[in-house]
């Protein structure tokens, strides 16, 4: 969730205040006027008197850009802060702020302008899994695509680019996607996450938008549904592909399995800036020299990658890369956000989302 505090001065100069949220304890200033919210009408409803200081401002760190309002008539010249710390908000509030305004399209969308954002004076990870047949796996020359945006070869257009990616055109489930908490369906039945990974010979290659290691070896898997799939190998992608409530993270790693049938799945973990990542603390003596041909790493335990959390979402979605291959099972471990990023794909599904019985009544 995001709010807006709206300012104006003497010349009638706006400012605009934001602050964003995740999931956790509730707000206490929607606290104390929720009450008041399903009674509210487009005339207004008189509350008395509110203080504003009760409002928490979520640290001191904050971000400021010249941009517009984000409704009709949006007006430029308008002055943002943006705090960089997130508040907190719960899943009953988001959802009594839902139902009050009978609108979930009350988003506008994220523009593509290059504001210049000033920085006044985390590593969060959420993890993804998908399955699909191997013979839709993702290419392996990306010369032949790219992730500009408008490009003749970018994601609007790889559909057009060869005759085995015309799902990434006409595609009706495609991934990557927007997943936002108040419209999963909660289901403890899906059962949790098996992980079961071991040391194992793999190599580093640069494939031209992204950098993948690949086990040569037996490195261990996942279990999904009673079934073993084996991992093959890891990449990344910068900024993440999906989002999550709204929130795209800096990046994006998926570690590639396959099962005996060749069907695949695929676990995504996602991270923030913050305490550097132990895994690619590892692997940064030999990024300077990753070439196309690859280099040998020796055994590489890829327990060191971590897969975090209990609590997932999941949906079926697409690869995010050419062939783009629908019937993808993306499971979305709930932890707690010009790169090689496909943009956020449209169309609404249905989303579950995985807890334990015992927190399903703290909901």
């Amino acid at each position: 969730m995001e709010l807006h505090i709206v300012h104006s001065n003497a010349q009638g100069d706006i400012a605009v205040v934001a602050i964003l949220y995740r999931l956790g304890n509730p707000d206490p200033f929607l606290a104390s006027i929720s009450p008041f919210l399903q009674s509210a009408t487009l005339e207004g409803t008189d509350i008395g008197v509110v203080n504003p200081s009760n409002i928490t401002f979520p640290g001191r760190d904050y971000y400021r850009y010249i941009g517009s309002l984000t409704t009709p008539p949006c007006s430029e010249n308008v002055t943002w802060t943006v705090f960089k710390m997130a508040g907190t908000v719960s899943l009953g509030q988001i959802r009594a702020l839902r139902d009050a305004v009978h609108d979930l399209n009350s988003f506008m969308a994220l523009k593509n302008n290059n504001f210049t954002l000033i920085l006044f004076n985390c590593l969060l990870l959420s993890s993804l899994l998908v399955t699909v047949n191997a013979n839709g796996l993702e290419v392996e020359d990306q010369s032949t695509f790219s992730y500009v945006c408008g490009a003749p070869d970018g994601p609007e257009n790889w559909g057009n680019l060869n005759p085995n990616w015309t799902l990434c055109g006409t595609g009706t489930m495609q991934s990557p996607i927007n997943i936002v908490d108040y419209r999963v369906t909660i289901s403890p039945s899906l059962g949790g996450l098996i992980t079961n990974y071991t040391a194992a010979p793999a190599s580093i290659r640069n494939r031209g938008h992204d950098i993948q290691v690949s086990w040569t070896g037996d490195a261990g898997g996942i279990v999904i549904n009673n079934d073993e799939y084996k991992l093959q190998q890891c990449h990344w992608h910068t900024p993440s592909e999906h989002k999550v409530n709204y929130e795209r993270f800096t990046m994006e790693l998926h570690l590639v399995h396959t099962n005996a049938q060749g069907n695949i799945a695929v676990i995504g973990i996602l991270f923030r800036l913050g305490a550097p990542d132990p895994f690619l603390t590892y692997l940064s003596p030999y990024l300077p020299f990753v070439d196309t041909e690859g280099i040998d790493l020796g055994d590489v335990d890829p327990s060191l990658i971590g897969v975090p959390g209990v609590q997932y979402y999941r949906y079926n979605g697409s690869l995010t890369t050419p062939p783009c291959s629908e019937n993808v099972s993306w499971t979305v471990m709930r932890t707690g956000s010009a790169g090689n990023a496909r943009p956020i794909q449209p169309g609404r599904r249905t989303v579950y989302l995985y807890q334990p019985t015992s927190l399903v009544s703290e909901m």
